[in-house]
């Protein structure tokens, strides 16, 4: 009997129990309970704050309009840039129709001088306009390498203090000059002499020449540049040839207002002693002619070559003969040590 009673009591505590799980949970049990943390956070005043503060503050829209004018100086900076190297694209175009026309020309004027319905002149001119065509040509191309970031092996290593200096001092020298180039062109132009270094016997016996001290004369005195080329084929050891000659500076003759006279132009010592590449500085400096105007007509230089110097004007000389004062400041690579032969084996 006990026993049926049990198990009539635990019938009904599992009927109950069942009831209670499958009713849904009352309104009550939906409100969360105290110290629990609420579901949704609500917004700090201070980030309305600071963004209020960000959009008035005068600092903050003073540097987001410098922003927008950077962007728009990029902008622009990219347009130039892009148009500089169309143009210079089209220029190369351009040159290179100009010097097949050029030599066209000049096989046409050496035909015809050999034929004797020429003349030698007109040959002269015809190799002038092609080599000035061709100088042309190689400047817009190294302009567009320089341009587009140095391909090619165009430009200068700024971690070299002396290319660094050596591309000042050219651009400080071009200035003073009045020389009408631009930053690029000097750069190529500096690039260029530094290519083209001489190499030889005579040109060693120059550089050797150059770098002696020679006095030409007592101060007050004036010497002529053949007389000076004496004195540094004596003292100095320069006896190599010198193509092409020294110019004349015209004069009015005092007596015939109508004639003018060509005279030397002649140099006043001041009793210094100097190297002999400063005395050729001093006569190139003393070689240049002006027009009524004040500006430079022509200027005379004197170039290294491989038989010796040349001496004519800048416009004329050969595009790779470097002149006399950047064939003197050239530095000629350090000679490879020979490499250690080994002892014979005994």
């Amino acid at each position: 009997m006990r026993r049926l009673l049990t198990v009539s009591a635990l019938f009904a505590l599992a009927i109950l129990t069942t009831t209670a799980i499958g009713q849904p949970p009352t309104a009550g049990d939906l409100q969360p309970k105290t110290g629990d943390k609420k579901a949704e956070k609500k917004a700090n005043p201070t980030d309305a704050l600071i963004a209020s503060a960000l959009a008035n503050d005068p600092d903050v829209r003073m540097a987001k309009a410098k922003m927008m004018l950077a962007e728009a100086e990029l902008a622009k900076a990219r347009q130039t840039v892009t148009l500089r190297v169309l143009s210079l694209k089209a220029s190369i175009e351009n040159h290179k129709l100009a010097v097949q026309g050029a030599e066209e020309r000049t096989d046409w004027a050496e035909r015809m001088f050999k034929t004797g319905q020429g003349t030698q002149g007109q040959v002269l001119e015809a190799r002038i306009t092609l080599e000035k065509a061709k100088a042309a040509l190689a400047q817009a191309e190294a302009e567009l390498k320089f341009l587009t970031g140095g391909a090619g092996g165009v430009g200068l290593d700024p971690s070299n203090p002396d290319a660094v200096a050596q591309g000042l001092a050219f651009l400080m020298k071009m200035q003073a000059e009045g020389e009408d180039l631009t930053t690029t062109q000097a750069l190529l132009a500096l690039l260029a002499s530094q290519r083209n270094v001489v190499k030889g016997p005579i040109p060693d016996r120059i550089r050797a020449a150059l770098d002696k001290n020679v006095k030409l004369g007592a101060k007050g005195e004036k010497i002529t540049f053949e007389k000076a080329l004496e004195v540094f084929k004596k003292e100095a050891g320069l006896d190599v040839a010198v193509r092409g000659t020294y110019p004349m500076r015209p004069i009015v003759d005092p007596k015939n207002p109508g004639g003018i006279q060509n005279r030397p132009i002649e140099i006043v010592l001041e009793g210094e002693e100097l190297p002999v590449g400063a005395w050729f500085q001093l006569f190139e400096d003393n070689a240049v002619f002006m027009t009524r105007t004040g500006m430079i007509h022509r200027r005379f230089r004197f170039y290294v070559r491989d038989y010796g110097l040349l001496i004519t004007s800048a416009d004329t000389a050969p595009p790779d003969a470097p002149s006399l004062t950047e064939f003197w400041k050239q530095k000629l690579p350090a000679p490879k040590p020979e490499p250690k032969s080994d002892p014979m084996p005994k």
